[in-house]
């Protein structure tokens, strides 16, 4: 069993995570802890150094951005076995990596798992705001009862485990997804990494076991929190369905700039002369100016991507 962690110009936050992994059970086949640093250093070799005698910590830098290269390059050096997969921003619960290896000893290859996941907040949203927010900033979790998840439900990609050689038998993780994808950090990449390695594991007779024990926590910080940050999360996520779906071309993006673009860009506009507008407001006001700007980024982009 190994620990996957991409992690990009977050120590602190790393620090954080590696204390927490610290104070987990570790199940006595956990080999490696497997950090892999992508696109600049910025001081994760020291972090991991610091954990050296009490985690089996590995440092990995490449050169190229993006969480998903990090993990598939993680992944292509193992070539098989039973990985999970963390971010660098997470709490672990005591038994989680327990938890995951005793699912992988009962169900073996040809499953892949997740589980619940919690919040951490300096400071929530605002609650009005928090039914638009993501699963990553408000939490997801199945009743009791359940253990196959289903067709329409999808692990968040900081709480996953999976064999090694059924990832790389769909085909890997594709890095044209996630943070990094095209430019460092998360800023213009689009959203849903975890749904596209998701989809090609069951595409490839692969089923999901969701574990309710394997709880983790997922620090929000407030700028995540905040109006901005999920009009920015919709451009993401509509970069992300321009890249999927052959519906969003050229032709699409002509007919609506026709009928939508100009009255949603007036509507943004009109939103920052009201006063005292509720932050719901401001964001349904704004939000499909926001969702046509990533579309049309996301076909620019699917047509790079076709040319290279």
């Amino acid at each position: 069993m190994r620990i996957i962690i991409s992690t990009h110009q977050r120590t602190k936050l790393l620090d954080r995570t590696l204390e927490s992994i610290s104070c987990a059970v570790l199940p006595r086949c956990l080999e490696a802890i497997m950090v892999v640093e992508n696109g600049i250093k910025a001081g994760t070799e020291e972090i991991c150094n610091k954990y050296k005698g009490r985690l089996p910590v590995e440092y990995y830098f490449i050169k190229r951005s993006g969480r998903a290269r990090a993990i598939q390059y993680a992944m292509e050096k193992q070539k098989k076995g039973f990985s999970v997969i963390l971010d660098d921003d997470v709490r672990l619960s005591k038994n989680i990596l327990c938890e995951y290896m005793r699912a992988a000893e009962k169900y073996g290859p040809g499953h892949f798992f997740g589980g619940p996941v919690k919040v951490d907040f300096v400071s929530p949203p605002d609650e009005k705001l928090m039914k638009y927010m993501p699963t990553s900033v408000t939490g997801i979790a199945l009743s009791e009862n359940v253990s196959d998840p289903g067709p329409d439900f999808y692990f968040l990609g900081f709480n996953m485990a999976v064999f090694i050689e059924d990832v790389l038998n769909a085909g890997g993780i594709d890095a044209n997804y996630g943070p990094g994808a095209f430019e460092r950090g998360v800023a213009s990449n689009p959203t849903g990494s975890e749904y596209v390695l998701q989809q090609r594991l069951r595409e490839n007779k692969c089923k999901p076991i969701y574990l309710h024990s394997a709880l983790l926590w997922h620090f929000v910080p407030p700028s995540e929190c905040s109006l901005e940050w999920l009009l920015h999360r919709s451009y993401r996520q509509a970069i992300y369905a321009a890249l999927i779906s052959s519906r969003y071309n050229y032709f699409f993006i002509v007919i609506a700039m026709l009928r939508f673009f100009l009255p949603s860009w007036l509507s943004c506009l009109l939103s920052r002369a009201i006063p005292n507008a509720s932050k719901e407001r401001l964001y349904l006001m704004r939000r499909r100016f926001f969702w046509l700007r990533g579309i049309l980024k996301g076909v620019q982009l699917k047509n790079s991507i076709r040319k290279n």
